[in-house]
C-alpha cells in the first residue's frame, strides 16, 4: 500500500543536530473486512518536549531527513488502550438521548458513532463528554454501547519517518500528545463492529437537500478544483501505484481533470461525465459520454471491458450507490481494480443524506460497505491528512492544512471454477431431486442429475459430493427462514387470545412478496402449511453439511463469484417463469440448450430432479452477479428471514447463449 512518506526531499538519514522535526506516521492494521493504512504529517515536533508513544520520541532524537523507524510492537499498541469487555454496556434503548440537540432529533443506528453525551447519566458518563462511543446493536428496547477505542483490539504497525528538521523548536508552550493526534480523530471507524454491517441506509439516507435534476445543475461547465493541488497530487500518485501499466481506465463522474496523469501509458482513458463542455477539455481522455448515474445506474459498456474504473471526489452524489458499484463490477475485468477516493469538502446541497450524517472515518465504512454488498475482494482503505497546505492556494493562510484524502478500494474476484449443487428438498428422501455441475464462468456442465435413494442419506451423497478443491455453492429449494412477524406474534400469545398482525404478514416473508412483486407468482407460505416441515429439513440438512464437511456455507449479502463455500435459497418456479419454460418440454429443450456437453440424459427424469438442475442454473446466474439481492433497507430482515436468489426480469438480461446485456 502506498506510503506518501517514503521519499522525502532530503533523503540522507543521518544524524543531525535541531530541536524540532516534521514526522510522517503511516499507522497499519486490518479488520475482518479490509486492510487500512492511516497516513499523517504533524510538523514541528520536539522529541524532548512532547508526549510520545513508547520509545518513539527518543529513537527519532538526532537523526535527519528520510530516517525511518519502525516502532515496537509494545510501542503500538501502546497507542490505544486495551479492549475491556466491561467497556461494552447493555442498556435501554431509552438511554440514547434522542432529544439532546436542540433543533433536530437524533435517531441511534447500529454500527454508528456519537459523542458520549448522548448516554449521560448511564455508566459515570457526564453531560458534555464529547469523545466519541459506538452503538454496537440495536434490537427493539435493547442497546449495546461500546466505549472502547475503535482500534482497540486490533494489531497496529506504526513506522515514522524525518521528513525535516529544523534548528529551534516552536513558539509556543503547548506539549503535543502524539498518540492522540494518531488515534483520536477516527481511525478504527471504517470497521464493522464485530463483523455486522452498519445501519447507513436508514432514515432517507438517500434523499438530497436539493432534489433538482442533476442534468440542470451541471448544465454549465465549471472548470474549477473541487480539492487543493496537494491532495489531487496525492490522489493521482495513488492511482499510479494501484492501476497496472497499459491499463484501460474508466473515469466515473470525469469533468475536466482526471486525475491520471500519472498512470503509466494506459491502453484508453474512458470519461462518463455530466458535462460535455468538460468532458472535451479533459487532455486525459480519450473518449468520454455523457451519462447520469442517479438516473441510469447501469453502464453503457461491455462485460469484462475495463482494468480499472475510479471515481474522484464523487460517490457522496449518488443517490442509487448499489446498483453503481454493481454496474462496476460488471465492466471490470477479472481481477481490475474499482478505486473510490473523496476529501472532506462536497457540494451539500446534492450530496446525499447520509453522508452529512457521518464523520470521515465513518464516510470510509459507507464506502467500504459498498464494496462489500457488492461482491469485491482484496479491500483496503487509505488516509491521508495534515500536509501543509500550498502556498499559492487561495485557502493559504486560512486553513493550515491540504485536504485531507480518503481512499478505499477492491478488485473484482478472478471467476474461479465452483461446484454448484442443486437440491430440490424433500422431507422424504425418495422426492429429493439432486443435481451437481461445474462452473467456470464462461460454461456450466452438468455432471449428474437424480433423485435421493431413501437407503442412501441424503446428507451422505451431497458431502462425497464436496469432496473437491473447489468451493461450492449449495442452491437450495426450500425457505431458510421463517417470516420474523410470525415469531413475534406468537411468542407471547396465550390460547384463545387474538392475534393482531395480518395473516399475510405472519405467513409470508419478504423476500417472498417481493418474488411476486417482480415475477407475478408468490412462493408457497412457509408459516402456514406443510412447507414449513421442509423448511426445517432444509435447515437441518445444512446444518448437518457444517458439520461433517468443515465447510461454513455462509449466506452471502451479495451476489457475484465466491471464494469461499456458500448456501443461498433459490427458487426453480421463478427461474421457469424468467426463461419463458412454460411446460416440462420447454424446460427440457431449454436446460438441453444451456449445458455444455457432455450432459446426462434429461428426457425421462422426474420434477424434483428437473428442479435441482433449475437450481443449479439459478446458482449460476448467482455466481454471474444476476441474482438481485437485497437493498440495503432490506438486509437486517433478510438475513432473519431469508431471501430467494433470483434473476431480474428484465428481458434484455443476458441469455445463457451470450446474448448482450442492455446498454442504456
Amino acid at each position: 500500500m502506498r506510503n506518501p512518506f517514503a521519499d522525502p526531499s532530503n533523503s540522507e538519514a543521518r544524524p543531525t543536530q535541531g530541536m524540532a522535526v516534521d514526522v510522517g506516521f503511516t499507522l497499519d492494521w486490518a479488520s475482518a473486512e479490509a486492510r487500512h493504512r492511516e497516513c499523517l504529517f504533524l510538523p514541528w515536533l520536539e522529541p524532548e518536549r512532547d508526549r510520545w508513544p513508547g520509545d518513539l520520541g527518543a529513537a527519532l532524537r538526532g537523526w535527519g531527513a528520510g530516517a525511518a523507524h519502525e516502532a515496537s510492537r509494545e510501542t503500538a499498541a501502546a497507542l490505544v488502550p486495551q479492549e475491556e469487555p466491561d467497556r461494552v454496556l447493555e442498556l435501554p434503548a431509552s438511554a440514547f438521548n434522542r432529544d439532546l440537540r436542540r433543533h433536530r432529533r437524533v435517531e441511534p443506528h447500529a454500527g454508528r458513532f456519537y459523542p458520549r453525551a448522548f448516554l449521560a447519566g448511564h455508566a459515570g458518563i457526564e453531560a458534555g463528554d464529547r469523545e466519541l462511543f459506538r452503538i454496537g446493536a440495536l434490537e427493539g428496547d435493547h442497546l449495546v454501547a461500546d466505549l472502547n477505542h475503535p482500534l482497540a483490539g486490533h494489531d497496529l504497525r506504526l513506522q515514522a519517518r524525518v521528513m525535516a528538521r529544523h534548528e529551534v523548536g516552536r513558539d509556543d508552550e503547548r506539549t503535543v500528545d502524539v498518540a492522540r493526534l494518531l488515534t483520536a480523530s477516527g481511525p478504527g471507524m471504517q470497521a464493522r463492529w464485530r463483523g455486522r454491517p452498519t445501519d447507513f441506509w436508514v432514515d432517507g439516507a438517500l434523499g438530497r437537500e436539493d432534489p433538482e435534476s442533476d442534468a440542470v445543475f451541471y448544465a454549465a461547465p465549471r472548470r474549477v478544483h473541487h480539492l487543493d493541488a496537494t491532495a489531487r497530487a496525492e490522489i493521482a500518485a495513488l492511482y499510479s501505484a494501484c492501476i497496472p501499466v497499459g491499463a484501460r481506465v474508466l473515469d466515473l463522474m470525469s469533468s475536466w481533470e482526471s486525475h491520471l496523469d500519472r498512470v503509466e501509458s494506459p491502453e484508453a482513458v474512458i470519461g462518463l461525465g455530466m458535462n460535455a463542455e468538460e468532458l472535451a477539455d479533459n487532455p486525459r481522455l480519450t473518449s468520454s459520454l455523457v451519462h447520469d448515474l442517479n438516473l441510469r445506474p447501469e453502464l453503457p459498456y461491455a462485460t469484462a471491458s475495463f482494468d480499472a474504473v475510479v471515481c474522484t471526489a464523487s460517490v457522496e452524489y449518488l443517490t442509487q450507490p448499489e446498483a453503481v458499484f454493481r454496474a462496476v463490477r460488471e465492466v471490470l475485468r477479472p481481477d481490475g481494480v474499482f478505486m473510490v477516493t473523496f476529501s472532506d469538502r462536497c457540494f451539500p446541497t446534492k450530496a446525499i443524506a447520509v453522508w452529512g450524517r457521518l464523520y470521515d472515518f465513518e464516510r470510509m465504512g459507507l464506502v467500504l460497505d459498498l464494496f462489500l454488498r457488492s461482491g469485491f475482494k482484496d479491500l483496503a482503505t487509505w488516509s491521508l491528512r495534515g500536509l501543509p497546505r500550498p502556498a499559492d492556494d487561495p485557502y493559504a493562510g486560512r486553513l493550515d492544512h491540504a485536504d485531507p484524502v480518503f481512499a478505499v478500494w477492491g478488485a473484482l474476484p478472478v471467476s474461479r471454477e465452483v461446484c454448484i449443487i442443486g437440491v430440490d428438498c424433500a422431507t422424504q428422501p425418495r422426492k429429493t431431486g439432486l443435481a451437481r455441475a461445474s462452473w467456470s464462468g464462461d460454461q456450466i456442465r452438468l455432471e449428474e442429475a437424480r433423485r435421493a435413494h431413501p437407503s442412501e442419506p441424503v446428507a451422505d451423497v451431497l458431502c462425497a459430493w464436496m469432496s473437491t478443491p473447489n468451493p461450492v455453492l449449495l442452491c437450495l429449494d426450500a425457505p431458510l427462514g421463517w417470516p420474523a412477524a410470525l415469531g413475534q406474534a406468537l411468542s407471547g400469545h396465550r390460547a384463545g387470545e387474538g392475534i393482531a398482525e395480518a395473516a399475510d404478514a405472519m405467513f409470508h416473508r419478504h423476500t417472498d412478496r417481493v418474488i411476486r412483486a417482480r415475477l407475478g407468482k408468490r412462493p408457497l407460505e412457509v408459516g402456514a402449511n406443510f412447507i414449513a416441515r421442509m423448511a426445517l429439513a432444509a435447515v437441518q440438512l445444512l446444518q448437518e453439511l457444517r458439520a461433517r464437511s468443515g465447510l461454513a456455507f455462509a449466506l452471502p449479502q451479495s451476489a457475484g463469484p465466491i471464494n469461499e463455500s456458500a448456501a443461498i435459497e433459490v427458487y426453480p418456479a421463478a427461474l421457469r417463469r424468467l426463461r419463458g419454460w412454460d411446460d416440462r418440454a420447454a424446460v427440457h429443450s431449454g436446460l438441453v440448450a444451456t449445458f455444455a456437453d457432455p450432459m446426462p440424459n434429461l428426457a425421462d427424469v422426474t420434477d424434483d430432479v428437473q428442479d435441482a438442475v433449475l437450481c443449479v442454473l439459478a446458482g449460476a446466474d448467482f455466481l454471474r452477479g444476476r441474482a438481485v439481492g437485497p437493498s440495503t433497507d432490506e438486509l437486517v430482515l433478510a438475513e432473519r428471514e431469508g431471501w430467494i436468489w433470483s434473476a431480474d426480469p428484465d428481458p434484455l438480461l443476458s441469455s445463457e447463449s451470450g446474448a448482450p446485456r442492455r446498454a442504456s
